[in-house]
């Protein structure tokens, strides 16, 4: 009997189209960590189980393709009952992957090669995004606005790289170029929602100073401001140099 990974996001997926959304997600759990500790993370999705035109960013790698399943689930806003509370492994698979977060020795097995370390990095990007959609989801715009910023300076600074200068190829570089393009077009949004809070972290309340070069963002101090100068560096620029800023 099959007992892979892959076998087990099989068996995930036919418990989604039964309409058991939340045990699905179970599954999709236990086959990533199964897939994480215990086989090649490089192993390919089946020839079988290909389509006949496979999408440009559809990834080939089994533990690619079972997360970013996963991620889009958690994110699909048609899905209120996969949050997580109700999906607790998989939320916890998140945060393992959380930008930043200490790797755990099964991680490191990612490492092992150029081609491992980039996956690994994907991971982690779609990761930290999807953990910011369930904390905007929930109402924590602080938690939001921070797993947002994590997120995308870790694919900015050590993903984006990886095919900078040329078109991104199909499969996982694919992928993961249009997952940080969608996610940094909702970045603009989310922090506008935040309103008057710190543009770094969210939080709100007094003693925040506005940047003192652009003036259109806020931050409680100047570690938050160094931290989201990565993202906020592309739109700022003095108001006197702001054709559209009235005189």
């Amino acid at each position: 009997m099959d007992q892979s990974g892959y076998h087990f996001f099989k068996f995930g997926e036919n418990m989604y189209k039964g309409g058991m959304v939340p045990e699905s997600m179970v599954w999709y759990a236990f086959a990533l960590g199964k897939m994480a500790n215990m086989e090649d993370v490089l192993q390919s999705v089946p020839t079988a189980d290909l389509p006949v035109k496979v999408p440009d960013d559809m990834p080939t790698e089994s533990v690619a393709l079972v997360w970013k399943t996963m991620c889009e689930y958690f994110r699909d806003p048609s899905m209120p009952d996969i949050t997580a509370a109700t999906c607790e492994n998989a939320n916890s698979l998140l945060l393992m992957f959380a930008p930043g977060s200490e790797l755990k020795p099964f991680q490191r097995r990612f490492l092992t090669t150029s081609k491992g370390t980039f996956l690994l990095k994907c991971l982690q990007v779609s990761g930290g995004f999807t953990l910011a959609s369930l904390a905007w989801d929930r109402g924590d715009r602080a938690e939001a606005a921070r797993r947002y910023r994590e997120a995308l300076e870790l694919a900015e600074g050590e993903v984006v790289g990886i095919f900078r200068g040329r078109e991104p190829r199909p499969g996982l570089e694919m992928w993961i170029a249009r997952d940080i393009e969608g996610m940094k077009g909702r970045l603009g949004g989310v922090l506008e929602q935040v309103g008057d809070g710190c543009a770094g972290c969210g939080r709100e309340g007094s003693g925040l100073r506005r940047c003192g070069r652009c003036g259109k963002v806020k931050y409680c101090g100047a570690d938050c401001q160094k931290g989201h100068w990565k993202i906020h560096k592309k739109d700022c620029k003095r108001a006197s140099d702001d054709p559209t800023t009235s005189t």
